[in-house]
């Protein structure tokens, strides 16, 4: 999942996690400084920069970005335990994170979130705490860059409504586990 800052992406992944407990949401790693009400290994996995740098020479991510200055890394171990259970997995990453998922995961479902207005989005962001003028100018471009990549995911949420935002997702989740390409093994069984 990805889409600008601000636009719910976290609101959705927890309230499908609560929704399907069996799923994983892949908790980053970040060397940003946690912000109130954050906890360690449930929002992010906070770690100093060598820390995330070694992790990073040993292959550990999938991919990494630096976004604001601060770096961020999904790590590879937990995706692959999971998707080999057969369980699904649910990252929240920026487009140039979703363009390394496309390629490890290539059957994965890429879903991009978006705020139903730039208006919308802006008051999310100040709600959030982004009072800086210019953090609040730099995360409303920023978004505005990630909106040009939109195009290159297989879904568009349009979060406005939780209910709403929620019974698309759902939809999406549904339909993505009754695709054949999942199914082959089942169907070889019944024949």
């Amino acid at each position: 999942m990805s889409g600008p800052s601000g636009a719910g992406k976290g609101t959705l992944c927890r309230t499908f996690l609560n929704r399907h407990p069996q799923a994983l949401f892949s908790v980053s790693y970040t060397t940003r400084t946690m912000r109130p009400g954050e906890v360690d290994g449930v929002d992010y996995r906070f770690v100093d920069r060598v820390t995330f740098e070694a992790m990073e020479r040993q292959g550990g991510f999938v991919e990494t970005t630096e976004i604001y200055g601060n770096r961020y890394g999904t790590p590879r171990e937990p995706i692959d335990h999971h998707l080999a259970a057969g369980h699904d997995v649910v990252v929240d990453v920026d487009t140039d994170g979703g363009k390394w998922f496309r390629r490890a995961y290539p059957d994965g479902v890429f879903v991009f979130v978006v705020a139903p207005s730039r208006r919308v989005l802006r008051q999310r962001l100040m709600r959030r705490g982004v009072v800086d003028q210019a953090e609040l100018s730099r995360r409303l471009t920023g978004g505005d860059r990630e909106m040009t990549r939109a195009v290159e995911y297989d879904y568009l949420v349009v979060n406005g409504r939780l209910s709403q935002s929620m019974a698309a997702l759902e939809a999406i989740a549904s339909a993505e586990r009754c695709r054949m390409i999942r199914q082959r093994q089942l169907l070889t069984q019944l024949r």
